[in-house]
């Protein structure tokens, strides 16, 4: 009767040993899961493609649905009970937070999406991974404790069968061997289960940590030479033996380019070199279906005759032999419906052979460098589209100009022939207003001109001693007829002496502007400018009283083409202030605007103040 009591507490023992084992598995899906979503976010947050996040409602719903099952097998035990009530509250609450983080990056609100994510979604997860981890212990706890229950009964089977009859001990020898040898077993069995679970969730957790390490890689540089470049030499000896990246020609869609191979063993790399210098991969190659049909190309246990068809010539067959080449795997870079090149991830040397796991991870890879090099392929499209634009601009200004100087001169020669004769004052009158014209249209070819030299680093200052108050004198008694034209007070404050080392030609073209903008746009209310210096700087203000620029586009009023509201009415490209700005950048000073709507607006310049000492000025500077 002993016998068979501790007979059936053994039997319990094992139910509940291996109850409590597939506990742990379900629970280590359910984080494993969790961690694959929160993953997904992550990366749809830098790559934006919906497919990664186009299951999350589903995907969490069934994460729901597990953890009520697991409650249903823990309503006994309240405690357990709570905890997985408690992952489940959280879990709602993360896929609140991720619904939220998705709306915010499709309205284009990235910034906010990310601190959102960090911060709520992450307090969430590790709430949830808590109470998870929790049942984790909590059940490998009752494991080990009916392991060591099972050593306890086994021992004391033994001692229950020395002291029984021998004729009753042969019997229930024989029954219990049997039956010990079957537990043993089964027990032996669940031990190696739990050890091949727990190895996959590692390897699948070293994917995940490879996958995001490489993500982050590909975001460092929107290069996509170097990126692809990075991410092959990355990508070794995990993933293969030697690896050879492929990209379609762009001058010419039909054909490709062999950009990199690298092979993990330094020793090799002339042969890799030597394999890159024999040019595009052969039309029967793998890498060229791969790119041809869009779909990946798998070669396992690559033939002497294969090698030779894929190769296409002798001299690239024996360099594939002596690089190594057993199995290949070949995946098309695909993004947007297009087909911009390959990856192919060679073993040989090692004698490994592709899993399925490692396939995956394969293709993973080469999806996200497909978004990475597309985004590069745009990124040089842009600028090679902005360097188009401005050489286009600076031929147009440069041929607009001449016509337009000897236009000019011209309506000068008029204007001096007609101006003493009274009976010509009317032809007088109108040449002069075509001279205007012609002024103004050379001071909007000027701008276009500074703008392109700008944009490519080719201004070039011309640094000389230049008397601060002397040069503002200068512009100020310049404008004076044309401020009392319209009515506008034009005065100045200086304080003398204040030299330093500046190009005096570009320091004009920046007070000129100021100035003129602040008669312009001053509604016939007076002007003040003032000259000081403050310990190593010289100060310039311009005050006008005009209606004042709107909060909202004083940051923006240095940019190219900005315009104030207030200020649509004039004419000007609204260049004027953007080069103002550059040039006073250039100088290494800074320019601010102080405005109220209402109460005008005043630009603040400072300059630098050179040290005059002998041997300290620059003659010519190339301004950045």
């Amino acid at each position: 009767a002993l016998l068979l009591w501790h007979l059936s507490h053994f039997n319990r023992t094992i139910v509940s040993f291996q109850r409590a084992q597939e506990n742990i598995f379900r629970l280590e899906d359910i984080r494993a899961e969790a961690l694959n979503l929160m993953s997904d976010l992550r990366g749809y947050l830098i790559f934006r493609e919906l497919n990664m996040v186009s299951g999350f409602p589903s995907r969490i719903a069934n994460l729901i649905d597990d953890i009520g099952q697991m409650e249903a097998r823990f309503s006994d035990t309240s405690q357990r009970a709570e905890h997985l009530q408690a992952m489940s509250q959280s879990l709602q609450a993360w896929s609140r937070v991720a619904e939220e983080t998705i709306r915010f990056s499709q309205s284009h609100r990235g910034q906010i999406a990310r601190g959102f994510m960090q911060g709520t979604g992450i307090k969430l997860m590790a709430e949830f991974l808590d109470h998870l981890n929790f049942l984790l212990k909590k059940e490998s706890f009752l494991m080990d404790q009916r392991a060591g229950l099972y050593h306890t009964y086994r021992t004391t089977f033994a001692v229950l069968i020395l002291l029984g009859a021998i004729a009753i001990a042969l019997i229930l020898i024989f029954f219990s061997r049997s039956q010990l040898k079957r537990l043993s077993a089964s027990f032996e069995t669940s031990q190696w289960n739990l050890k091949l679970a727990l190895e996959e969730r590692r390897t699948h957790q070293a994917n995940s940590d490879f996958l995001s390490e490489a993500t982050k890689r590909l975001s460092t540089s929107l290069d996509f030479h170097q990126n692809l470049s990075e991410i092959a030499q990355f990508s070794l000896p995990q993933l293969a033996d030697w690896i050879a990246v492929d990209i379609v020609n762009q001058s010419n869609p039909s054909s490709a380019l062999r950009l990199f191979v690298y092979h993990k063993n330094p020793d090799k790399k002339p042969l890799a070199e030597k394999l890159l210098k024999l040019g595009p991969s052969h039309r029967k190659s793998p890498s060229r279906k791969a790119i041809e049909t869009g779909e990946s190309q798998i070669v396992l246990n690559v033939s002497n005759e294969q090698l030779t068809t894929i190769a296409g010539n002798p001299e690239a067959s024996e360099v594939l032999k002596e690089l190594g080449t057993r199995n290949m795997a070949v995946f098309p870079l695909i993004s947007r419906g297009k087909t911009l090149g390959s990856l192919s991830f060679v073993l040989g040397d090692s004698g490994r052979d592709f899993s399925e796991a490692q396939l995956e991870l394969c293709a993973e890879l080469t999806r996200r460098t497909s978004a990475s090099v597309d985004n590069g392929l745009l990124y040089q499209e842009a600028q090679e589209a902005a360097k188009a634009r401005d050489e286009f601009l600076s031929i147009a200004s440069h041929e607009l100009k001449t016509p337009m100087t000897a236009l000019s001169l011209q309506l000068q020669l008029l204007v001096r022939a007609l101006k003493f004769r009274s009976e010509l004052a009317n032809s007088y009158q109108g040449v002069q207003l075509c001279l205007n014209q012609v002024s103004k249209l050379n001071e909007l070819l000027d701008d276009l001109l500074d703008m392109t030299r700008i944009r490519t680093g080719q201004v070039v200052l011309n640094k000389t001693v230049v008397d601060l108050p002397e040069l503002l004198h200068e512009i100020v008694n310049r404008f004076q007829p044309e401020a009392q034209a319209l009515g506008t007070s034009l005065t100045i404050t200086a304080e003398n002496p204040l030299s330093g080392i500046w190009d005096p030609l570009r320091l004009e073209q920046i007070f000129t502007n100021l100035i003129s903008n602040a008669i312009k746009y001053g509604n016939r209310q007076p002007v003040e400018i003032s000259v000081s210096r403050r310990g190593s700087q010289g100060v310039v203000t311009v005050q006008d009283h005009g209606p004042g620029i709107e909060p909202e586009f004083q940051k923006k009023i240095f940019r190219r083409f900005e315009r104030a509201p207030s200020c649509g009415h004039l004419g000007g490209l609204g260049l004027g202030l953007y080069i103002t700005h550059q040039l006073v950048q250039a100088h290494q000073g800074t320019i601010r605007l102080r405005s109220e709507i209402g109460r005008g607006s005043q630009f603040i310049v400072t300059l630098p103040i050179a040290d005059l000492s002998e041997g300290s000025l620059p003659v010519q500077k190339q301004a950045s």
